[in-house]
């Protein structure tokens, strides 16, 4: 049904007279009485009795007037709504992220995109996997991700967010604990490790134990957290020391300290993901928040020659956290 034939058939209801009903419509009267005629053609009923003196609105006619004023509201409020998700000021907007992300860029970029989109509905989902975020991109499961790694995918473009150092937890009671000086890899040859499981994340597992090689020693230990907290539990108890990325260096636990890694000695990066084609306008504002954070030096290194350190604050802990 044409919106324009209901506003012109209620503009008629109301004033009772053709002429008054054109000028109200900035239409002519003759344009105004053929759009009647074909709402009544399209419904199959008369809506309006025609004299020289009056016009009368019929049963029909009022049973549609008392439908139509609602319809109209309704179709109002749809179109705003369409045009509101298509420039991105509501919506939904779905983010996968690596724990990392939760505990380092995704809080103040969100805080940022709430203050511009306000009606903007968010959900945030873990996953540790490359390679499930990548999938979940191209099957539009997900608007964007926040990850370690990612394979080429046609559909999905991938950017490099930042580069970041690593910190390590110790127990409390370790000597290395008290250390007033970033940590070397080559001081922890000796120790037992809390490891990740290699499924959760190969890419992120495999550097950590290249660097450990490098510097001539495997991170082996006889604990395997498959989550941060797990991980922080498990040094706790002194099973092990642990390496995480810097974006995790606002996660505490009594027993346990945080030391940071030399700059040069570990190193990871962070990407961004989203689709190569038609990405919402809610992840380009995303995109362009995220990008915006990095410049101004609030995480790790950019990908450029810009050099600054990862920030320990402003950051929002996780209970679930994963690499």
């Amino acid at each position: 049904m044409n919106q324009r034939r209901l506003e012109c058939f209620l503009a008629v209801v109301d004033e009772l007279h053709f002429g008054r009903a054109a000028r109200r419509m900035g239409m002519t009267q003759p344009s105004l009485s053929a759009q009647i005629r074909a709402l009544e053609e399209e419904m199959g009923v008369v809506l309006l009795e025609r004299s020289s003196r009056r016009v009368e609105v019929t049963q029909a006619g009022r049973a549609l007037a008392d439908g139509a004023r609602s319809v109209l509201v309704e179709m109002d409020r749809v179109f705003a709504t369409t045009r509101d998700v298509a420039a991105g000021r509501t919506g939904r907007l779905t983010i996968g992220s690596v724990g990392a992300g939760f505990n380092g860029i995704l809080a103040p970029v969100l805080r940022r995109l709430q203050v511009e989109l306000p009606n903007l509905q968010v959900t945030l989902r873990q996953d540790s996997s490359s390679l499930h975020q990548v999938q979940a991109i191209a099957d539009r499961t997900i608007d964007v991700g926040i990850l370690r790694t990612a394979r080429p995918h046609s559909a999905v473009t991938t950017e490099l967010l930042y580069k970041e150092s690593f910190i390590v937890y110790l127990p409390s009671g370790h000597p290395l604990a008290r250390s007033e000086q970033p940590l070397k890899l080559a001081q922890l040859a000796n120790e037992r490790f809390v490891t990740w499981p290699r499924e959760l994340g190969p890419e992120f597992h495999d550097s950590i134990t290249r660097y450990c090689l490098a510097a001539g020693f495997s991170p082996t230990g006889p604990a395997t957290g498959y989550t941060t907290e797990a991980q922080l539990s498990l040094v706790a108890a002194g099973l092990g020391i642990s390496f995480q990325a810097a974006s995790n260096a606002n996660l505490q636990r009594a027993g346990v300290v945080a030391m940071p890694l030399g700059e040069d000695d570990m190193v990871t990066e962070l990407f961004v993901a989203y689709p190569a084609t038609r990405p919402t306008p809610a992840t380009t504002a995303f995109l362009r928040l995220a990008k915006e954070a990095v410049k101004v030096g609030r995480f790790g290194t950019p990908p450029h020659d810009g050099q600054w350190p990862a920030a320990m604050s402003d950051r929002v802990p996780s209970r679930a956290s994963r690499p």
